[in-house]
């Protein structure tokens, strides 16, 4: 008896949390997005005039070919600039969740990592839907395929997600410790950016290289996610037991600080 109503008590823990996040995912979409003339539409809008604009400079200003070392080039730089939305999301707004709204976490449902989870799953839905949908739209115009497998891609995008929501929650305590840190974190994106795999794949890199990068986690995610997409015709180097330990590691390490930021915060106020 016992058992089931404790079962019940998780049950409804749940229903409630979901409902808290759901609530401040609509809070966030409309804050954040409603005075902006199209309103929440610019989540899609952004990178579809960004693709086309490097689409016109291309073929206006170099002609090159239209795969780069049998990758398809818009393929490539769709891959690679959704990533870079979610880093750059990832480190500034998700990052922030805690700081910029540390009014809500004086209702009592509401805890830091609904927050964070709040703000990381509209990055998340948003882009997901922009990376299906610009796919769709240049597999019909035949610029690129629809990813070779479906299953090896659709992991390697989570382990993408999962990296950088870790990584924006340590940035969050990390920002909210040292302010030079919030005011120089575009720079600090930059710092990082090589390492990511947005712009190459490690194949492309000297042998001698290769090791260096691969220390870095988004690097085998960004790897494993392009192989799903591009299947054969590339050759991507990544562990998937790495993968995981680093990203188990770096989510755990993002909790505690989330944690710590939590009690620095009421003890601020």
């Amino acid at each position: 008896m016992e058992d089931n109503i404790k079962k019940i008590k998780f049950f409804d823990s749940l229903v409630l949390q979901f409902q808290v996040i759901k609530a401040l995912m609509v809070r966030e979409l409309l804050s954040e997005h409603e005075r902006k003339n199209i309103g929440f539409l610019w989540l899609f809008v952004e990178p579809f005039i960004f693709l086309i604009v490097i689409i016109l400079l291309r073929g206006a200003l170099f002609h090159q070919e239209d795969y780069i070392k049998g990758i398809p080039f818009l393929g490539f730089l769709l891959t690679g600039y959704i990533v870079f939305m979610m880093f750059r999301r990832g480190i500034s707004y998700v990052g922030s969740a805690a700081d910029s709204n540390r009014n809500l976490l004086f209702h009592r449902n509401i805890t830091v990592l609904d927050l964070f989870y709040s703000r990381f799953f509209l990055e998340f839905l948003s882009l997901s839907f922009v990376l299906i949908f610009l796919n769709l739209i240049f597999f019909y115009f035949g610029f690129m395929k629809l990813p070779m497998d479906y299953l090896k891609a659709s992991i390697g995008w989570f382990f993408i997600n999962w990296f950088f929501f870790s990584i924006g929650l340590i940035f969050s305590y990390f920002n909210y410790k040292f302010a030079f840190l919030k005011r120089n974190r575009i720079i600090i994106m930059f710092l990082i950016l090589p390492f990511s795999g947005i712009t190459f794949m490690v194949s492309w890199l000297p042998i001698s290289q290769q090791d260096y990068f691969l220390w870095w986690p988004s690097m085998h995610a960004m790897e494993l996610f392009r192989e799903g997409y591009f299947g054969t015709n590339i050759k991507a180097i990544y562990s998937f037991n790495f993968l995981i330990f680093t990203n188990f590691f770096l989510f755990l390490f993002g909790l505690a600080l989330a944690g710590k930021l939590k009690r620095e915060l009421e003890k601020a106020e």
